[in-house]
């Protein structure tokens, strides 16, 4: 680099002696040539200690987080072992305690035995004779003249008594699991009943489009009738014949109503009412193939209301329910 310094130098000296235009540019030349060859040099040399450097500090880093990482694994070992260690105390405590507390069980179940025994001896003592009473029983003599109006009496009661246990209801003991699943066109197209997971078998018109309406005798204990109401198809005619239907249901019948299609969006102020008489809480229509499921009473409340796309309402009767086994009068 010195020599290269030198160069323009010695030409300057040249000039001056034998000053000529060659020799002028010659030594502009050399010299910006030997700035950027002294410029270039001086920045390589930067840049290589530079990245020297960077070495050395993604080295150092590089050591420190293998160390780092080393210190937390030796951590997370030192964890573990305290643990099962204290794992391994408690279950040696826990077994001590176990032994303990067998052998006190031992013991007072000798005690136990042996109060046993001791009261057997003093509740029955050796040779002991029980005592046999013998109860004579004496039967009066009876006279057939004077004793047939009183039979001829009883035995007229005993018939009217008869009669009037045939006239009332059976007493039935037991439970009943009901199930009403309903779903609209789009969830389903569902409208089933399950007595005690048996299904209602029931009929109707277009595929059971409506309202599907089942009701269950509470004095006899059976499924009494099963109908469909297509308000969807004739809303009209089959709004009236529902409110009419549901006039003539008696008091306390159990009354079941799942929606089959579409329907609950024809409903009309008479029908309404008629759901209400069962305890329906629907204040108004529903929308398009929206489901319905109703476990209603005559006159009393709801046992259990569902609706919405695909709804099943479930309810337990406290009495017995004959499941049907063929198809019901609709």
């Amino acid at each position: 680099m010195q020599r290269l310094l030198l160069v323009p130098f010695s030409l300057f000296s040249m000039y001056r002696t034998r000053p000529c235009k060659s020799s002028i540019w010659i030594c502009w030349i050399l010299s910006f040539l030997s700035a950027l060859v002294i410029t270039s040099s001086d920045c390589f040399q930067s840049f290589q200690g530079y990245t020297q450097r960077n070495q050395r500090r993604v080295i150092r880093s590089r050591l420190c987080g293998a160390s780092t990482g080393f210190r937390h694994v030796r951590s997370l070992q030192i964890l573990q072992m305290h643990r099962m260690q204290r794992m391994q105390r408690t279950q040696c405590l826990s077994r001590g305690e176990l032994m303990e507390e067998t052998k006190m069980l031992r013991e007072t179940l000798g005690s136990l035995t042996q109060e046993v025994r001791l009261l057997r001896e003093l509740l029955d003592p050796p040779n002991t004779a029980l005592a046999e009473k013998v109860e004579t029983v004496t039967t009066p003599v009876s006279h057939p003249e004077q004793d047939a109006p009183a039979r001829k009496e009883t035995t007229a009661v005993k018939g009217e008594e008869s009669r009037q246990r045939a006239t009332k209801s059976p007493q039935r003991i037991g439970t009943t699991n009901l199930k009403v699943v309903s779903a609209g066109g789009d969830a389903g197209d569902i409208a089933d009943f399950f007595v005690e997971d048996q299904k209602v078998p029931i009929g109707g018109m277009s595929n059971r489009r409506g309202l599907n309406v089942v009701i269950i005798d509470t004095s006899m204990g059976q499924v009494l009738s099963a109908k469909t109401y297509d308000i969807w198809g004739n809303p009209m005619e089959e709004n009236r014949r529902l409110a009419k239907d549901f006039r003539a249901i008696e008091e306390d019948s159990i009354v079941l109503v799942a929606l089959k299609d579409s329907g609950m969006e024809n409903l009309d102020g008479e029908a309404l009412h008629a759901l209400q008489s069962i305890g329906s809480t629907l204040e108004g229509r529903l929308a398009f193939r929206q489901g319905y499921a109703l476990i209603g009473v005559k006159d009393g409340e709801a046992l259990a209301e569902r609706k919405g796309p695909m709804v099943m309402a479930e309810a337990k009767l406290k009495f017995a329910v004959r499941p049907p086994q063929a198809p019901v009068r609709a």
